[in-house]
């Protein structure tokens, strides 16, 4: 999905993660959100820098949100890598806040032109979170997996 430049109105704030507890609770909602992804919660907290930023949403001082991305500023690109809300705190608007602070971030600070996803065909909630925002469905892919069998 894709998404052109539209003017967003900051709501939030970018959060830092100030001590072991905080870090420990977005380790654990990204584990539980992507059981299998191809970034771990630690090895997102090792990617932060300048452009690939991390926005955490919390509710009584624990972290029940969150959204890691990607932004490239010499291609004037972005990506959103990852967006998770605790499954006790959705469909409270929690995740259309993140994303419009993300968005913000990347068409205001970085100046991207162009900011791309990929997500699941299954993930119904997503699809309608993005497309709600002005998201477009630019590319379908298919994937495949082989998985060897060890004969015993």
């Amino acid at each position: 999905m894709r998404k052109e430049h539209q003017p967003i109105q900051r709501k939030g704030k970018d959060i830092e993660l100030h001590n072991q507890n905080e870090k420990a609770e977005f380790i654990q909602l990204h584990e539980q959100t992507f059981k299998q992804a191809y970034y771990s919660g630690a090895g997102i907290l090792e990617r932060l820098n300048e452009t690939n930023r991390l926005f955490i949403y919390k509710s009584d001082s624990h972290v029940v949100g969150y959204v890691y991305l990607e932004g490239t500023p010499a291609f004037r690109e972005g990506t959103i890598e990852f967006i998770g809300v605790d499954k006790l705190h959705r469909n409270k608007g929690i995740g259309r806040q993140l994303l419009q602070e993300a968005l913000d971030f990347l068409f205001g600070e970085l100046k991207v032109n162009e900011l791309s996803l990929v997500v699941s065909e299954d993930k119904k909630d997503a699809f309608h979170l993005y497309r709600s925002i002005g998201f477009s469905v630019r590319y379908e892919l298919v994937s495949y997996e082989l998985k060897k069998q060890i004969n015993s």
